[in-house]
């Protein structure tokens, strides 16, 4: 028996067929137990098993056991045949290549013979099979935006010829294994496979399949609106009174995406005669993942939809879905293609969402460019980062509760409203005392209900919280999120830009403001400057991310309850930099009342050394106007070469942006 003949006993036997773009199907071998198709069948190179080379005789053996063949009719074609037909396969000109004459014999047998053009013997006369043109190909070139249906057979070709529909076939018909390069003319189009009702005639159409996915628009099956009897094809289906309408209602859509919102995205994929359906809602992206809350579903109420939350740039999570998939409808979906495909087109469809604003719809109100100015700008981060036991903690706690309660915070109104506190530092005890004792500096007899809520985040980064927090800031109408503090709440190694840049991604999610509590770098080897005051610990990202932000230092004289924070301005995206200033920090007893006010910076020596030089010397010149070097560098406490530096530095800018003024006799003013 040659290899074609087994190919076409055995391949309605196989278990689970999967058609390859060579010609070949892989399904389970029967011989071992198989759970990952391993045995291959070829028209040419017969039957093998590649996992664990089972004897291919074995094979046959157990196949032909496990489903008897049907029992073939006797051969028809007896008889003297007449010819009723001719065929012609023109290039895309007109211009015929060969044709295709079919026989008719009185016992209802059909023969088809080809020939080369005013050719008097059958035969292509060397040429391949997969070298003639596609069946109408002239009117497919010249309708380049009609869907081509694709058929079995030149009598189904013309039949939707005549009802108008574009229609093609190849001259091999369903004994096609490979189909050369007269599929070129199909790139690009959308292709609607029909086949006859009969296992060849199915066979026959998946090859097709497999050979057209990678270079067509979109593949799709019909999807009859009435049953055909077997073996009935196109002709028969308009002899029995179907419609073009019908036709056109029943086809099954092409794979499409529609962007439904900011958050949901639905892609349909079409699959032999249904229709697989992916939504991807309340979609989340950072640059290591896309999550998703993911429903896939099957039209004409195949099983009940799959629902999960994913990461669908996740391999193993990919892996996981699929099986789960293959458990509920089938491994006959192939669901790793179906998968990869509904994947990537989603995320693909995410990134070309349109995320822009027209200007003019914008309403610039200041007002409503801060939650709290200068501290706090709108729905956006801002970081407090100091050194440990510097009651930065505090400072936040005592503006959370204010904000809560509608309690002037530094003298200045607040939004009055909740605020949630997510803290990776202490325990929720250790916070609620500490919050008793902020509310009695207040003047509260203790924190009122919903002002403020705690959020441990302990064990777990910000970015596994983020979808708990958004449904209590939606539940609450919070107007801001403390992070205390971010060096755990991160998903890696903080002095790493990839881990700020996650970090920012998944807080951007919260959409609402956010003041962020961080550590300060370590100080550098001595007689270094103090720069490494100007940023947070860990990568520049972090600095360069925030919006503002904010250093703090502490002073205190040894066993005072009073505790003097400065509070600097090391960042500011736009407008002027805010000026530096001071909070006196008073600890009533160690069980009583904490109490916050702003003071004059420059009145504790030791926190105004710590502003820049020009914020020192425009200081002491606002009282001590004009002044010489020596005396404004005894008065801030810097040297006089620092001094002059400055004031060398501030002539050589244009002189309607200097600082400063000078009379010539060394003596130097505020420029007005």
């Amino acid at each position: 028996m040659d290899t074609q003949t087994l190919y076409e006993e055995l391949l309605p036997l196989l278990r689970e067929p999967q058609h390859k773009a060579d010609g070949s199907v892989v399904s389970l071998c029967p011989i071992h137990d198989d759970h990952n198709p391993s045995l291959s069948l070829h028209p040419k190179k017969g039957i093998k098993c590649f996992s664990q080379g089972c004897d291919g005789g074995a094979i046959v053996k157990a196949l032909r056991a496990a489903k008897p063949l049907e029992v073939k009719a006797p051969p028809k074609n007896k008889g003297e045949r007449q010819h009723v037909a001719t065929y012609i396969f023109a290039d895309a000109n007109g211009t015929p290549v060969a044709e295709k004459r079919r026989y008719q014999f009185p016992d209802g047998g059909k023969t088809f013979e080809i020939y080369l053009p005013d050719s008097p013997y059958p035969g292509l006369q060397g040429m391949s099979n997969s070298e003639v043109p596609l069946y109408n190909l002239a009117s497919i070139v010249s309708s380049p935006d009609m869907p081509v249906y694709f058929v079995e057979g030149e009598k189904m070709v013309d039949a939707c010829t005549e009802h108008g529909i574009l229609a093609t076939t190849t001259i091999q018909g369903a004994g096609a294994v490979t189909f050369g390069n007269a599929f070129a003319p199909l790139v690009g189009r959308d292709i609607i496979l029909w086949p006859d009702n009969d296992p060849p005639g199915q066979s026959h159409a998946k090859r097709v399949e497999v050979a057209l996915k990678s270079i067509a628009k979109s593949v799709t099956y019909i999807n009859l609106p009435f049953a055909l009897p077997p073996k009935g094809d196109a002709v028969d289906y308009f002899a029995m009174g179907g419609t073009v309408e019908g036709l056109q209602q029943s086809i099954p859509q092409t794979t499409t995406v529609k962007v439904t919102g900011e958050e949901s995205i639905r892609v349909n994929i079409p699959y032999g005669v249904h229709l697989i359906s992916f939504e991807f809602e309340d979609i989340s992206v950072t640059r290591r993942s896309f999550d998703t809350r993911l429903t896939v579903s099957l039209t004409g109420g195949y099983g009940e939809p799959y629902e999960d939350d994913i990461n669908i740039q996740s391999k193993s999570q990919r892996t996981e879905l699929r099986r789960e998939l293959d458990s509920i409808y089938g491994k006959e979906w192939e669901w790793v293609r179906v998968v990869n495909a509904a994947c990537n087109a989603a995320r693909d469809a995410y990134r070309k969402i349109d995320r822009s604003i027209d200007v003019a719809d914008i309403v610039e109100h200041p007002d409503d460019l801060f939650l709290y100015y200068p501290l706090l700008p709108l729905n956006s981060p801002t970081i407090f980062f100091a050194d440990g036991a510097t009651t930065k903690s505090y400072i936040a706690m005592m503006m959370a509760l204010c904000f809560g309660t509608g309690q002037p915070f530094l003298g200045r109104d607040t939004p009055c409203l909740p605020v949630i506190y997510v803290d990776w530092e202490s325990d929720e005890m250790t916070f609620r005392f500490r919050m008793n004792r902020i509310a009695a500096g207040l003047g509260l007899d203790s924190v009122p209900p919903l002002a403020v809520r705690y959020w441990s985040g302990r064990g777990l980064p910000l970015s596994a919280h983020i979808e708990g927090l958004k449904r209590l800031i939606e539940e609450t109408n919070s107007c801001l999120v403390v992070i205390d503090s971010i060096m755990p709440a991160c998903d890696g190694e903080p002095e790493k830009a990839a881990t700020a840049l996650a970090f920012f991604n998944s807080l951007a999610q919260l959409k609402v403001t956010s003041l962020l509590i961080a550590h300060i770098t370590k100080p550098p080897t001595e007689g270094r400057d103090d720069s490494w005051k100007k940023k947070p610990f860990g990568s520049t990202a972090w600095h360069n991310m925030a919006r503002r932000t904010w250093y703090m230092e502490r002073e205190q004289v040894t066993e005072s309850n009073v505790v003097d924070v400065g509070v600097y301005n090391r960042k500011v995206n736009d407008g002027p930099r805010p000026k530096d200033f001071a909070l006196q920090v008073v600890f009533d007893d160690p069980q009583g009342a904490v109490v916050a006010n702003q003071v004059d910076i420059d009145s504790v020596p030791e926190l105004s050394a710590n502003r820049t030089a020009n914020d020192r010397i425009i200081s002491y010149l606002k009282s001590n106007n004009p002044a010489s070097v020596a005396d404004i560098a005894e008065g801030t406490g810097m040297t006089p070469t620092v001094v002059s530096a400055r004031f060398s530095d501030d002539k050589k800018k244009p002189e309607e942006r200097r600082l400063y003024s000078t009379n010539g006799e060394g003596n130097y003013s505020l420029a007005l």
